[in-house]
């Protein structure tokens, strides 16, 4: 029972890759506005004599998203395959190969959507966020 919780929790958060991914272009900007003004404003309150432009960060707010979600995803991905007495360094292969082949087919997906693209670079954010996720678990699992 406790396999089929986890594979639920993991399916849920594919999902909602899915849904962030096949949402418009104009959706996506204004979803992603908050948390740039609320960085930016934070960047200001820091930085008070610094001038920030509003569009790289909110470059780097949708690419943080990119590497977070993932992240997550990676660590989700590892604790499910993590039962019984599989070996640790094969989980790790198998987590990966499972979140690169997601994020694959994630950016593939908004090919079709209107105002969305592939992008390699995406690609590569994801499956850092995912290896870094499967990592933490890994050493967590080796250490703690």
């Amino acid at each position: 029972m406790k396999k089929h919780y986890k594979l639920g929790i993991v399916l849920l958060w594919m999902v909602l890759i899915y849904f962030f991914s096949q949402q418009t272009v104009n959706e996506s900007i204004r979803l992603s506005s908050i948390p740039t003004m609320v960085f930016t404003n934070l960047l200001e309150l820091l930085f008070p004599n610094s001038v920030f432009e509003e569009e790289y960060i909110h470059h780097i707010v949708r690419k943080l998203a990119h590497f977070t979600i993932y992240f997550i995803l990676g660590v989700l991905v590892s604790y499910l395959l993590n039962v019984g007495k599989r070996k640790r360094k094969k989980i790790v292969f198998v987590a990966g190969i499972c979140c690169l082949l997601f994020a694959i087919s994630d950016e593939t997906l908004q090919l079709f959507i209107y105002g969305r693209g592939a992008q390699v670079s995406d690609v590569l954010i994801d499956i850092t966020g995912a290896s870094l996720g499967i990592l933490y678990v890994y050493v967590w699992k080796r250490y703690f």
